[in-house]
């Protein structure tokens, strides 16, 4: 007769071997999909038809993948449209896919998942990625970190992305990459966008505190700022570039005409590296230490003037005294209304032009007359 005791190291080694296996299981379950282009809180810049196809890259573990799909769910209570499953890659090889998934502007969960055939393997959901409203920021302290207090979005949809190529955070001040620690007016403006556009803002904020417009000249000390950001996001990846500077030029006597060109040469420049005619908004910014210079203001007005894709932007050399202001930097009253004005300027400048989504009968009948057209004029 066996001896029970003899049975127990026999039943230790079972369970043993029973749960190495089961956490092996889980780790490569775990690693199964993995998305590497994706990181919570990124946003997308949407087009003019209310869209955005959103990167999806990344690896997958699995021997029998034959394709990977995606779809994006809308987070409760907030804007957004669903997607069926649509198939980002039908063909991963390597370990590698990537793709694309088409989707609405909205803020969004997204899940992709590795296929065998029509049978789901592993699914991976990446929560809070938003298709809205971006913009890059650059100038000179009044652009960055240089108020006080610190500012903080109230819309959880207001973020800003932490380094190119990197990971999105809530857009709390201070703005990374930026310069100084304090406050800045780019969370009052993404809460005004926000709840005026009912979609996500993003920021990417470049600027360098106590800066002249020659610094930002392509081959200046500064420019590899603004060149990393328009690069990051590519093509049609922004909605604009928004502009502040000029108090540091008031300080060195620059003439409108020098700071015009100064400026046209910075723009020029971002459009052919952003690889697309990227709208620039301006503000109207002289004031330092109770200097004003008008020559200052009126290159900032030429340049808009002479630039269809410009717009103009705040004139905060009317926010003046101790309501706004802390020396030449804003206070809590003066960041909230220099963010505020951005949305204002934004908005009647209507750089932001975004047609309701055509359906597919629209979609059909529009390429039904192009083709007719198309053919009439072949025949005339």
């Amino acid at each position: 007769m066996l001896d029970p005791q003899a049975l127990v190291p026999c039943r230790m080694n079972a369970v043993r071997f029973a749960l190495v296996l089961l956490l092996l299981v889980q780790v490569r379950n775990a690693q199964a999909v993995v998305v590497q282009s994706l990181p919570t809180r990124a946003v997308f810049q949407r087009n003019d038809v209310n869209q955005a196809a959103v990167p999806i890259e990344g690896t997958f573990t699995e021997l029998n993948v034959t394709s990977i799909e995606a779809r994006a769910v809308p987070r409760p209570g907030f804007s957004g449209a669903a997607t069926s499953w649509q198939q980002i890659d039908g063909a991963p090889l390597g370990g590698i896919f990537n793709g694309s998934l088409n989707t609405s502007a909205g803020w969004y969960d997204v899940q992709v998942r590795s296929m065998n055939g029509a049978t789901a393997i592993q699914t991976q959901t990446v929560e809070r990625i938003g298709v809205g409203e971006v913009f890059i920021t650059a100038g000179q302290s009044n652009s960055a970190n240089h108020g006080a207090p610190t500012q903080q979005p109230s819309d959880d949809r207001v973020l800003a992305l932490i380094v190119a190529g990197g990971n999105w955070q809530v857009a709390n001040d201070p703005q990374p990459v930026a310069t100084g620690t304090g406050g800045s007016p780019w969370p009052a403006m993404g809460d005004q966008l926000a709840e005026r556009h009912d979609v996500p803002v993003g920021f990417y904020s470049v600027g360098w505190g106590g800066t002249r417009v020659d610094q930002w000249l392509p081959g200046g000390s500064l420019y590899p700022r603004l060149k990393s950001a328009v690069e990051h996001f590519g093509p049609n990846g922004v909605r604009a570039i928004l502009w502040h500077q000029g108090e540091s030029d008031t300080l060195a006597g620059t003439s409108a005409a020098v700071y015009q060109q100064r400026l046209e040469s910075v723009i020029s420049q971002s459009r052919t590296d952003a690889g697309f005619d990227v709208p620039w908004g301006i503000a109207l910014v002289s004031y330092i230490s109770g200097n004003f210079d008008q020559d200052i203001i009126n290159g900032q007005l030429a340049t808009i003037d002479d630039d269809p894709l410009a717009f103009q932007g705040p004139n905060t050399d009317l926010l003046l005294g101790s309501t706004w202001r802390i020396g030449v930097h804003f206070n809590a009253a003066g960041l909230t209304e220099h963010g505020q004005q951005w949305d204002d300027a934004i908005h009647g400048a209507g750089v932001i032009s975004v047609v309701p989504e055509p359906s597919s009968f629209l979609l059909a009948v529009l390429g039904l007359l192009s083709l007719l057209g198309l053919r009439r004029r072949r025949v005339g």
